[in-house]
């Protein structure tokens, strides 16, 4: 045998190389492939119902639905947290859609019209978002691919919404259908269709709303009104300007044109509603009749003050247990915070398996490195038995010599390390740029392998290839320490 040529050990290296190539590039793609995917999953899910949830507590314990008022001191607390994007009002309520050709049970959610979400506007198929105009609820609705499928309509159709009351009552809204969106999560997207949240507030019935007539009957006293009460199931009371209680009807006399009002208010402490009545003045200054109302003014309830609770959107999900708690603190014992965690734990857990492939794969990936690297070395040391005697001979210390060879394999691990790495993010880049490997999305829920690089991964996966081989050479060198130098000058 010719001893230092390496005729023998230069496609062992080769090989050992190769792996090291292919190990990496094969680590760096299932790392950016999952990290992509799972985080690509969890914005989706995220985009239907937020970070966290805030609500009432008896709603959080899943008790039963509560309202919560609009107007609370801690939401600008919340909104200057580190760590918070945005907080807004939310209200979700099931109801039945309707079209000619068939009905679809789903959960309406509302659009506040000061935060319209981006989450849907980025993921329309066709049509745009729903109209929310300033003076009133708007009448479009957004529907998902999936139930505009389910349903046979299209952007512009008229559907019918069913929002049940009681067991025997129920509600209906006609919208039209602005836009069509797609997720790909077809569990989530045949669950929700989005409106305008003033629908659902008046359909909620979690506030108070006055009417008041103006009866035809007029004497002496004045004209005769009468109050009429709609919203929350309460006991309601009417408080009039004139000191009367009751519906009435009650006569209001106004000589000098002054505005009149009845107050409804409940037993449930629910915020109240006013209705202005606002008169004709009258010349003779005298309640006789005809003594005209000139209009009846009323807030349209204060439905709108109560929402189901409140969603917060954070910057770093790796802070959501962190921010979970702050905000608790912040909001008292009579609200409850939640996480999309804790709402969709089959989701999370699923992506948790992500993880645990990874592992599995990485660990393969090195185990084979090191298998290579081993045997590389071991044919090395046995090619260069020669000079190992020569140099144990010359007094050369077993622990000096391994080291040599140890370095020798670290300088090929990098070599190997650093052609995997440009092999590695090559195909990444280009994939995340020309998206040119396809995915079912029925199956996988997108329809292109999704890729996230972060320099973290990368980093980690070399310096764990790195640092885990060269001490597996520890292994395969300490053979030198059974090398003698007389056998091996002889050694041929």
């Amino acid at each position: 045998m010719q001893k230092g040529t390496g005729r023998y050990s230069r496609p062992i290296v080769s090989i050992a190389i190769l792996g090291i190539i292919l190990g990496v590039a094969v680590m760096i793609l299932s790392a950016s492939i999952v990290r992509g995917f799972r985080t690509e999953i969890r914005d989706k899910v995220v985009g239907f119902n937020a970070h966290l949830q805030i609500t009432d507590v008896a709603s959080g314990m899943g008790t039963e639905d509560k309202r919560v008022e609009i107007r609370q001191n801690f939401l600008a607390d919340i909104a200057s947290m580190e760590g918070v994007e945005m907080i807004r009002p939310f209200l979700a309520r099931p109801t039945i859609l309707e079209s000619k050709e068939g009905i679809e049970g789903v959960i309406a959610k509302g659009i506040d019209r000061e935060a319209v979400p981006d989450f849907l506007k980025w993921r329309l198929a066709d049509g745009r978002m729903p109209d929310l105009p300033e003076g009133g609820p708007g009448q479009e609705m957004l529907v998902s691919a999936v139930t505009a499928r389910a349903l046979d309509v299209e952007v512009g159709d008229r559907l019918s919404l069913y929002f049940i009351k009681s067991d025997s009552d129920f509600s209906i809204r006609r919208l039209t259908v602005s836009g069509i969106y797609q997720t790909d999560l077809e569990e989530f997207d045949a669950q929700y269709i989005y409106m305008d949240i003033r629908h659902l507030q008046r359909l909620s019935h979690w506030g108070l709303e006055i009417q008041a007539l103006a009866l035809d009957s007029c004497d002496a006293d004045g004209q005769y009104l009468e109050a009429r009460s709609f919203g929350v199931e309460s006991e309601h009371f009417f408080s009039w300007s004139t000191g009367a209680s009751g519906a009435g009807p009650f006569p209001i006399c106004s000589e000098s044109g002054e505005t009149a009002h009845i107050v409804l208010g409940d037993n449930k402490q629910t915020i109240r509603d006013t209705a202005f009545i606002h008169f004709t003045p009258n010349v003779s200054l005298a309640c006789d009749c005809p003594y005209e109302v000139d209009t009846i003014v009323t807030s349209g309830g204060s439905g709108k003050y109560y929402v189901g609770g409140f969603e917060v959107f954070v910057s770093d999900f790796d802070q959501l247990s962190t921010l979970k708690k702050s905000i608790q603190r912040t909001t008292g014992p009579f609200f409850y915070t939640s996480d999309i965690v804790e709402r969709t734990p089959e989701i999370f857990s699923w992506l948790e398996i992500l993880d645990v492939n990874i592992y599995i794969i990485i660990t393969l990936m090195i185990g084979v490195a090191i298998f290579n690297m081993s045997s590389a070395l071991l044919i090395l040391i046995i090619e260069r038995s020669n000079m190992i005697g020569i140099l144990k001979a010359l007094g050369s210390e077993n622990w000096s010599i391994r080291k040599i060879f140890i370095r020798h394999a670290g300088k090929l691990i990098l070599t190997g390390l650093l052609w995997g790495n440009l092999l590695g993010l090559g195909l990444a880049l280009a994939q995340q740029h020309f998206q040119f490997i396809k995915l079912s999305a029925e199956t996988y829920y997108l329809n292109r392998v999704p890729i996230l690089l972060h320099w973290t991964d990368i980093l980690l996966i070399d310096l764990g290839t790195l640092t885990i081989c060269l001490l597996a050479m520890l292994i395969p060198s300490y053979f030198i320490t059974r090398i003698t130098p007389v056998k091996a000058i002889r050694f041929d």
